[in-house]
C-alpha cells in the first residue's frame, strides 16, 4: 500500500501474474493566483530563439527591438519567396494576327520584380503551317518600372507564318 496525500492506491499481486489497483484520485486544481501568473507571461521567440517565458513587465526595448528586428525579417523571406515563385518579367496575354507579308503579335507584360529594367525585349519563334521555324519576331520597350505593364508589339515581317511561340522574355 502507498499513500500519496489525497490519492490512496493499493497493489495486489495475485498468484495469476495481475497487479490489481483499488483507489481514488482527484485531479489537481490551480489557484488562481497561478492562473493569472500564466497570463502575465509573454511567449512571443526572440530572434533565431525558441518559445519563451518573459514576464510582460520585464520587456525592455531590447526585447521589443528584437521582435521588430523578426517581424521584418519575417516580411522580407515572404517577399522573396514570392518574388522566387513567380516571373520577375511575366507574359500576360498575347494574340497573334497575320496576313500575307506578316505577322504581328501583341499582348501585355507585367514587371513582377523589385527592380526598373532600362530594355525590355520579347522574341516569339515563328513556324509555318508544316512546324518549320522561319524566323522570330521582336519587340522592345525603353524603360520598364517596378510594377508597370507593358502593351507589346512583336513584328514579324515575312510569308509564311502559321503561328508563334514565345522564345524569351529578357530584361536589362
Amino acid at each position: 500500500m502507498t499513500s500519496t496525500g489525497r490519492n490512496t492506491f493499493v497493489g495486489i499481486v495475485a498468484g495469476t501474474g495481475v497487479l490489481l489497483l483499488v483507489g481514488a484520485y482527484e485531479k489537481p486544481t490551480t489557484t488562481p493566483t497561478m492562473q493569472e501568473e500564466m497570463k502575465s507571461y509573454d511567449t512571443t521567440p526572440l530572434e533565431d530563439e525558441g518559445p519563451r517565458m518573459v514576464p510582460r513587465s520585464a520587456r525592455t526595448a531590447a526585447h521589443k527591438e528584437a521582435l521588430r528586428r523578426l517581424a521584418v525579417k519575417r516580411a522580407a523571406e515572404a517577399k522573396w519567396r514570392e518574388e522566387a515563385v513567380r516571373p520577375k518579367l511575366e507574359l500576360l496575354q498575347a494574340t497573334a494576327t497575320s496576313d500575307a507579308h506578316r505577322l504581328t503579335v501583341t499582348g501585355r507584360i507585367r514587371n513582377n520584380s523589385s527592380n526598373d529594367y532600362r530594355l525590355v525585349t520579347v522574341r516569339f519563334h515563328v513556324y509555318d503551317a508544316q512546324g518549320n521555324r522561319v524566323g522570330s519576331a521582336l519587340g522592345t520597350i525603353v524603360g520598364l518600372k517596378s510594377g508597370e505593364v507593358w502593351k507589346f508589339r512583336a513584328l514579324y515581317l515575312g510569308a509564311n507564318a502559321a503561328r508563334y511561340r514565345l522564345h524569351e522574355i529578357a530584361g536589362f
